[in-house]
């Protein structure tokens, strides 16, 4: 899992497909999960400068601005929030690089 270089952790389908589809088509190694605790069953071997991007509706009631300390805690520094809202009405932790859109970065 050590050529991983993104991980996006989305609940939804067709993101996590169309995010799949652009890595394939890049020969990009990309790891999606529909949830923070999925992700932190793919732990094993995955670089710590991985970049992560989270959404920031995760679906059940979880905020992926909160969700995203469980992530920086273990010492993951690359994090994102990607969404579909207007970035400059996302309040996020100080560690999070930046908010970004839902289109893959690669």
């Amino acid at each position: 899992m050590n050529s991983i270089k993104y991980v996006l952790i989305d609940d939804d389908l067709l993101i996590r497909k169309s995010w799949e589809m652009a890595a394939k088509k890049s020969n990009i190694q990309l790891l999606c999960c529909k949830d923070v605790a999925e992700f932190m069953s793919q732990l094993d071997g995955l670089a710590k400068d991985v970049s992560i991007y989270i959404d920031l509706e995760l679906g059940d009631g979880l905020i992926g601005t909160k969700e995203s300390h469980k992530i920086n805690d273990l010492g993951f520094e690359n994090l994102y929030i990607a969404t579909g809202h207007d970035p400059g009405h996302v309040d996020s932790p100080a560690f999070i690089k930046g908010i970004v859109g839902k289109r893959p970065p690669f």
